[in-house]
């Protein structure tokens, strides 16, 4: 029932991540030291992710109603771990509200 849930925690585990090391580049090349705050590419990253999240809430259609909860429940870790990065905690409330919601898919 859940054999798409890997592939979609891989796919948004590497969009993390390649957003994070091509931060980490282009601030090398500018002489940069990289801030504690994340960077362009995270912040779109966590745009597309939450887009993506959006989406999978609208879709009344799932293999099963663990299936959907499991994978928005990886896509909200991945999101979690992208807001603490880019310091921007207060879009994490509506995460924690969501899940702790009992209409939570």
């Amino acid at each position: 029932q859940t054999c798409a849930l890997p592939i979609v925690d891989c796919v948004l585990n590497n969009l993390r991540k390649i957003a994070y090391d091509s931060d980490k580049e282009t601030k090398a090349t500018m002489g940069m030291i990289m801030p504690t705050a994340g960077g362009k590419n995270q912040r779109e990253a966590y745009d597309l992710i939450r887009a993506f999240l959006n989406l999978c809430n609208q879709k009344e259609k799932a293999v099963g109603a663990r299936s959907k909860k499991m994978g928005t429940l990886f896509i909200v870790n991945h999101l979690f771990k992208l807001a603490i990065r880019i310091n921007l905690l207060r879009g994490t409330a509506l995460f924690i509200r969501s899940v702790d919601n009992p209409h939570f898919p």
